[in-house]
């Protein structure tokens, strides 16, 4: 059986600081579930990465930062298309 989307190949340098990432989450409550961000540091196997909505202060002006495994992250998806909801 094939895949049905094609695999996308990373650069090699994929991911490096400042690219954009999205983070599965698997602690309780949020299971199943991914958050966008950029990475800011990589170390080994693991990046620092600041997530884009999710907040160190309840004011929402200090972006969270956490040290995640790079098997937890991916690229995000790519743009929905201009036409497509014609």
């Amino acid at each position: 059986m094939k895949p049905r989307h094609p695999r996308v190949e990373l650069p090699a340098d994929w991911p490096s600081k400042g690219s954009p990432v999205e983070v599965a989450m698997n602690e309780d409550g949020l299971v199943g579930s991914r958050y966008s961000g950029s990475v800011v540091k990589i170390d080994g196997d693991r990046a620092l990465v600041a997530f884009d909505e999710m907040f160190e202060d309840e004011a929402g002006t200090k972006r969270l930062k956490e040290w995640t495994p790079l098997k937890s992250c991916r690229p995000p998806p790519p743009p929905t298309p201009s036409d497509f909801f014609r």
